[in-house]
């Protein structure tokens, strides 16, 4: 099943994708080099990049006859920021988690925005906040919570 698209989480959750990332932070890569060091195919290594890209966490760029990947730095911050926003709130839950009280409600962040590297369009994309475009229509945590936790 594919990720949905727009949905940095779901491109993260197949084991080659985060290899590809991984690599991705010594610098740009062509589909080749992947293929050279990935037990996959190029054809695979292609798709691989395409929902990363799709997802906002990838970029190409055109050098003589191959295209050069290269990690996505608003993308990537993105969903950074989004999950140091989640773990300050859980970290303040535990003993050893800088000793502060957990704030009286859930955490208030603002929904993670990916520009489509696919279409262009400036803030088009993931948010977080909106469950069909980031679910696929899958209920969220905060729907599968029992009431009045």
């Amino acid at each position: 099943m594919l990720p949905s698209k727009g949905d940095p989480f779901d491109a993260l959750g197949d084991p080659h994708r985060r290899a590809i990332v991984e690599q991705l932070r010594a610098g740009d890569h062509s589909v080749q080099e992947f293929a050279d060091r990935l037990p996959i195919s190029r054809p695979a290594v292609s798709h691989h990049l395409r929902l990363l890209k799709e997802a906002g966490l990838v970029t190409d760029r055109a050098e003589g006859l191959r295209r050069l990947y290269r990690l996505h730095d608003e993308g990537v911050e993105a969903a950074r920021a989004y999950l140091e926003g989640v773990w300050r709130y859980a970290a303040a839950r535990f003993p050893d988690g800088g000793g502060e009280h957990p704030p009286a409600g859930p955490p208030v962040m603002e929904p993670l925005r990916l520009a489509s590297s696919a279409t262009g369009a400036a803030g088009a994309g993931c948010s977080l906040g909106t469950r069909q475009a980031c679910t696929g229509g899958r209920q969220t945590a905060a729907e599968l919570r029992p009431a009045g936790r």
